[in-house]
């Protein structure tokens, strides 16, 4: 689970949480936590956990090596960002769905759209690493973009 830590109190729905792991000698791997509930909390189960790994595995078969079997505890938390999506709109819509994604999603315009509506462009977070092994539970600090409890 991620929990979101923030000094003022604000709606904390709606934002993406990327945990990024090393399995392998190759790039990271970047798993994605569902939006966060209003208190800033949200699950990652297990099969979403795998089946993202292994969409990440079977689609970029040449860009990661590794398992989750061989993937080290530590891990990097930050806040997913969106301009990436919205910069490569039409790329990022041209790739199938993977295996795992299929699961989720009827369309990559569906998951697109899930991604791009996030509320994170709306708050600043850092980067933490965190050791998994030590806690089931991840916090991330956060605060409005702007400073202030109204801004978010």
């Amino acid at each position: 689970m991620v929990r979101l830590v923030c000094d003022d109190p604000l709606d904390l729905s709606g934002v993406i949480v990327v945990l990024t792991l090393s399995a392998g000698r190759k790039n990271p791997y970047h798993i994605l936590f569902p939006k966060t509930d209003t208190s800033g909390e949200a699950c990652l189960e297990r099969t979403d956990l795998v089946g993202q790994f292994s969409d990440h595995a079977a689609t970029f078969l040449m860009d990661y090596d590794g398992s989750l079997e061989t993937a080290g505890p530590i891990v990097d938390v930050s806040l997913f960002d969106p301009d990436g999506l919205l910069a490569h709109g039409e790329e990022a819509l041209a790739w199938p769905l993977a295996p795992h994604e299929s699961t989720r999603w009827s369309s990559r315009a569906e998951q697109y759209a899930y991604r791009v509506s996030c509320r994170n462009p709306l708050f600043v977070g850092g980067r933490r690493s965190v050791d998994l092994e030590r806690s089931d539970v991840i916090e991330l600090a956060v605060r409005a973009k702007g400073g202030g409890a109204d801004s978010a």
